[in-house]
C-alpha cells in the first residue's frame, strides 16, 4: 500500500485505480531545526575543519538563472545516475522546474554545494506543497495561483523537506 503522509488519502487511491503499485518505500527525517542547537553544532564543527576554506555552499544565482538551472541539472544528474529508475528531465522540462521552484521556494532556500570552485552537490530547502495547495483545487488561474503564492512568500508553510544530492 501506499503511505501518503500528509496527503489526503484519496491520492494513494487514485494512484492504485491507475494500476500504480508500491516498489520503492522512501524514507524522511524530520527534526525542529529551529529548537535544536544543531545549526550552532554544524557551525562549530565546520570552524574547526582544517578543509573548511575549500568547501562553500552558492545560492541560486537569479541574474544567472539559465546558468545556475544548467549548473543543478548537472551536478543532480551526476548524483542521480546510478540509482534506481532514475531519470533526467529534458532541459526544457528542467526549465520548466525550475520557474515553478522560483514561485514555490525562496531563491536563498537553493544552494550549489563546491568544492575548489567546482560544483559537488545541492543543498536545498522546499516547503511543503501541499500545505500552500490545500483547498485551491478548482481555482486556477489567477485566483488559485496567488493564493498558492501568498501561502508560500507571505503567510508560509509550518513544514519543509530537505532535499540534498
Amino acid at each position: 500500500t501506499f503511505k501518503t503522509d500528509d496527503s489526503p488519502p484519496r491520492y494513494a487511491a487514485a494512484l492504485q485505480a491507475l494500476g500504480f503499485r508500491q516498489v520503492r518505500e522512501l524514507l524522511a527525517y524530520e527534526a525542529d531545526i529551529p529548537g535544536s542547537a544543531y545549526p550552532e553544532r554544524v557551525e562549530a564543527v565546520l570552524a574547526r575543519w582544517a578543509g573548511r576554506s575549500r568547501l562553500a555552499l552558492k545560492p541560486f544565482n537569479l541574474l544567472r538563472f539559465g546558468a545556475s538551472v544548467r549548473t543543478q541539472g548537472a551536478v543532480y544528474d551526476d548524483a542521480w545516475a546510478d540509482n534506481w529508475n532514475a531519470v533526467t528531465p529534458p532541459e526544457d522540462e528542467a526549465r520548466f522546474i525550475a520557474r515553478f521552484m522560483l514561485l514555490s521556494v525562496p531563491p536563498g532556500w537553493l544552494y550549489t554545494t563546491t568544492w575548489d570552485g567546482r560544483p559537488i552537490g545541492l543543498l536545498q530547502m522546499i516547503p511543503d506543497l501541499n500545505e500552500a495547495a490545500r483547498g485551491i483545487a478548482g481555482h486556477g488561474w489567477p485566483l488559485g495561483l496567488a493564493r498558492y503564492a501568498w501561502r508560500l512568500r507571505v503567510r508560509g508553510v509550518s513544514r519543509a523537506r530537505i532535499a540534498t544530492c
